[in-house]
């Protein structure tokens, strides 16, 4: 959260001195590429998908348990593919302005949640 925090701070900053490209920096394979590594090598990810999927599988029912985890792991993909679609044609919409108000906000909250966080595990 720290890390996210201070990149998006730091590019909020670069756009206000002009120092960004017109689409606001971004490189969209690189970015999808990063978010899926981050989404694939997160445990809570992982441990979320085998609770929820779980539930719905039958050991009677091999066909129906292996239809729903087809469709588990096909929707969820579709889903943030449609989500980040969406969102980057939004964002695209934006004045730069306002693209940098949104970072900078979003970066102090990163910060201010990743400092709850430190500020938790040393006072537990």
């Amino acid at each position: 959260m720290g890390y996210l925090g201070v990149a998006l701070l730091r590019a909020a900053l670069a756009a206000g001195k002009g120092n960004v490209q017109p689409n606001g920096g971004l490189v969209e394979r690189r970015c999808f590429a990063q978010g899926f590594l981050t989404n694939l090598t997160n445990p809570k990810a992982i441990v979320f998908f085998a609770s929820v999927v779980s539930q719905f599988l039958a050991s009677h029912d091999v066909r129906g348990g292996v239809a729903v985890l087809g469709g588990v792991v096909l929707a969820v993909p579709l889903w943030f593919l449609m989500l980040s679609y969406l969102s980057t044609r939004a964002l695209g919409q934006l004045s730069a302005v306002r693209r940098r108000l949104i970072d900078l906000a979003a970066g102090a909250f990163f910060l201010g949640l990743a400092s709850y966080g430190i500020a938790t595990a040393f006072l537990a």
